[in-house]
């Protein structure tokens, strides 16, 4: 291992993650730094490695630039099929960063989507149990009433007692929900701002209450909370 502090330009990138996770064991941090700059990604194409390496030890020369893809192509890496492949750490590392180039709601689904996906690969564990440390940071106290009915219910991820403190606009008491009613800030836009203690729940709701004479679509939404509470009194 110590050889490779002179010959770490040599070192394959398939072997670097494995490498670079040695060297910090064993505290052999000038190794970790060369490393480093050999993981360091240029694109969502080679970002998952170094992705799960900063997740799991600290590398400030390789997470700057884990962090500036992170949040400039958030949509594509969510999007890309090694997404599925990463482990709960590092999933949990994207959706603690403040700033994502992409909204709560596609984020959301697509930790639906990894959960199912590690559910059928790892059987006996929930797409709950492995949600555990990724929920701890979504946001979803900043979720529409629509956006919770149509893409938070259907999913059973949260019990209905949860939906329910949810829907309220309660604090989550449930352990393991995050309870920031501070909209994630998207990468490039300029954050929408609100009247002190306005949130986004308020907004929507506001609006779907001074529309409500001539809204259709309320109806229909109604009508699916009204499934909802009847399947949860059952």
């Amino acid at each position: 291992m110590y050889g490779c502090l002179d010959y770490s330009s040599d070192i394959p990138k398939e072997l670097a993650p494995e490498l670079m996770l040695c060297a910090d064991k064993y505290n052999v941090q000038p190794l970790v730094a060369k490393v480093s700059r050999v993981m360091t990604p240029t694109g969502v194409s080679d970002l998952f490695p170094a992705l799960c390496c900063v997740s799991l030890i600290s590398a400030p020369c390789l997470e700057w630039s884990v962090i500036d893809i992170l949040q400039a192509k958030t949509h594509e890496i969510i999007n890309h099929p090694d997404f599925l492949e990463l482990n709960d750490l590092a999933v949990e590392y994207i959706v603690k960063q403040n700033t994502l180039a992409s909204n709560e709601v596609d984020l959301w689904k697509a930790l639906v989507q990894w959960a199912e996906y590690q559910a059928k690969i790892k059987p006996g564990v929930t797409p709950r149990q492995l949600l555990k440390k990724p929920l701890q940071h979504v946001r979803l106290k900043t979720f529409s009433l629509e956006e919770v009915v149509d893409n938070v219910i259907p999913t059973n991820i949260l019990s209905p007692m949860e939906i329910v403190e949810l829907l309220k606009g309660s604090d989550l008491t449930a352990a393991g929900l995050c309870g920031n009613v501070e909209p994630r800030h998207i990468f490039g836009k300029i954050p929408y701002l609100t009247h002190p203690g306005e949130t986004r729940e308020f907004r929507h709701q506001y609006k779907l209450d001074i529309n409500y004479g001539e809204s259709h679509h309320l109806t229909g939404l109604a009508g699916r909370l009204r499934e909802f509470y009847c399947n949860f009194i059952i």
